[in-house]
């Protein structure tokens, strides 16, 4: 079962959640997490939204003063791409429609799997890996 508040299947979908601590140690979780949940009308998404980086963009528009990139994964599939979220508070997020970058076809090196990205912003230009 997917948990309280959420429809019922079978399927462990990974969601981002939210935490704070003082002291890195001692967290505390958000109550309305999860923060960025999967897409439910068959989305790119649809089974899973994990490992992210945010990046806090003090020169963007206050409601995308939050950045976020995170690897989304297929339904009934392996394939994970990239995805890209924004927000003003850093807790209610709006997600881009489409992978902002994509696995490339059956022959190149990165033909399955795009995760674990990591985002900084150097002399204006966001560079990933």
């Amino acid at each position: 079962a997917g948990g309280i508040n959420y429809p019922a299947d079978t399927l462990l979908r990974s969601r981002i959640c939210y935490a704070t601590s003082a002291d890195g140690i001692n967290w505390t979780k958000y109550s309305g997490n999860p923060v960025l949940d999967v897409s439910y009308t068959g989305g790119w998404d649809s089974l899973g939204v994990e490992t992210v980086s945010i990046l806090i963009d003090s020169l963007a528009p206050p409601t995308e003063k939050y950045k976020m990139w995170y690897a989304g994964q297929y339904f009934n599939s392996y394939r994970y791409d990239i995805g890209y979220a924004y927000s003003a508070d850093g807790i209610n997020w709006t997600k881009h429609t489409n992978p902002v970058l994509q696995v490339g076809v059956s022959s190149e090196w990165d033909n399955g799997f795009l995760e674990g990205p990591s985002v900084i912003k150097d002399a204006g230009i966001y560079k990933m890996w």
